[in-house]
C-alpha cells in the first residue's frame, strides 16, 4: 500500500494554487480598464489580415476603448468601433460611443443602416470578462451570442476570451451546451496566450477565432510580439485625426 507522507501532503497544498481557482472570474476581474497591449495588436493585424476578405470593406471592434485592437485595419478597411462608455480619446475615427451592442434598439437605430452584415470581413473584440451588471454570464458569451445572431454564423469572429469560456465547464452549462449544439459557426483557431498578458492582472485566457479557414488550428505568439510597443512607422499610416461619434 502506498505511503502518504506529511511531505507530501504539504506538496499538495502547495500545488493548490496551480488548480482551477484561478480561473475564479467573479473574484479575479478582468474588466474594462484592462487594454490590450500593442505589439499583440500586431501580431493579430499581421496573422488575420492575409485571411480575411478584401472584398467586404468593414471591420467591427466591438468594445473597441481606445481602439488599439483594430487601428492597423484601416490601413485596408473601414474600421467601425463600438462602446458602450463615453471615449475622450481614441486611435478610431468612426465610433458608436455610448452604444449597447447588447440593445437590438440601439443597432437598429444607430448608422448600421449604412452598411449590411455581407459587407463585414471580420468582428475583433477583446471585452471585459464580466463585471458587476453581467451577473453569472461571461461577456464574451454574451458578445459572441449577439455577433452571429446579428450578423450570420459566418462571419469571421476574433474574440478574446477567458479559458473558462470553452473549459472546465460541466454537463449542465447552459454555454457548453449552446455552442455545442446550437451554434453552427465553427471554432478554427485558438491562440494560446501568457497568464500575465494583461497589466496588472493574472487571468488564463486565449484568443478564439471563428469562420477563417485559412489559419491553422493553433498558434503560440512568437517573443517579438510579446516584447515593446508597435513601431512608430505603423502609427504614422493611420488616416487623419481621431474623432469620436456620440451614440444617443
Amino acid at each position: 500500500m502506498r505511503k502518504i507522507t506529511v511531505g507530501k501532503i504539504e506538496d499538495i497544498k502547495m500545488a493548490a494554487p496551480l488548480t482551477t481557482s484561478r480561473n475564479k472570474y467573479f473574484d479575479n476581474r478582468k474588466e474594462n480598464d484592462i487594454k490590450t497591449p500593442y505589439s499583440v495588436c500586431r501580431f493579430l493585424y499581421e496573422l488575420l489580415s492575409p485571411a480575411i476578405s478584401r472584398k467586404k470593406t468593414l471591420v467591427i471592434d466591438v468594445g473597441c476603448g481606445d481602439g488599439r485592437l483594430s487601428e492597423l485595419f484601416m490601413k485596408r478597411w473601414t474600421v467601425l468601433g463600438i462602446e458602450q462608455r463615453a471615449i475622450k480619446k481614441s486611435k478610431l475615427s468612426n465610433i458608436w460611443s455610448r452604444c449597447d451592442f447588447l440593445a437590438i434598439k440601439d443597432i437598429e437605430q444607430s448608422h448600421a443602416a449604412n452598411w449590411t452584415k455581407d459587407s463585414v470581413a471580420l468582428v475583433i473584440s477583446n471585452p471585459p470578462f464580466n463585471n458587476k451588471s453581467a451577473g453569472r454570464k461571461l461577456i464574451p458569451e454574451v458578445f459572441t451570442k449577439k455577433i452571429f445572431d446579428l450578423l450570420g454564423d459566418n462571419v469571421p469572429l476574433c474574440m478574446f476570451v477567458p479559458m473558462g469560456f470553452r473549459l472546465n465547464q460541466r454537463l449542465g452549462s447552459s454555454r457548453w451546451r449552446y455552442f455545442r449544439d446550437e451554434c453552427k459557426a465553427e471554432i478554427t483557431s485558438i491562440i494560446s496566450l501568457p497568464l500575465n498578458l494583461f497589466k496588472n492582472v493574472e487571468f488564463h485566457s486565449e484568443i478564439l477565432i471563428w469562420n477563417i479557414q485559412k489559419l491553422k488550428a493553433h498558434y503560440w505568439i512568437p517573443e517579438k510580439y510579446l516584447q515593446g510597443k508597435m513601431p512608430s512607422e505603423d502609427i504614422s499610416l493611420m488616416r487623419g485625426k481621431s474623432t469620436c461619434r456620440k451614440y444617443t
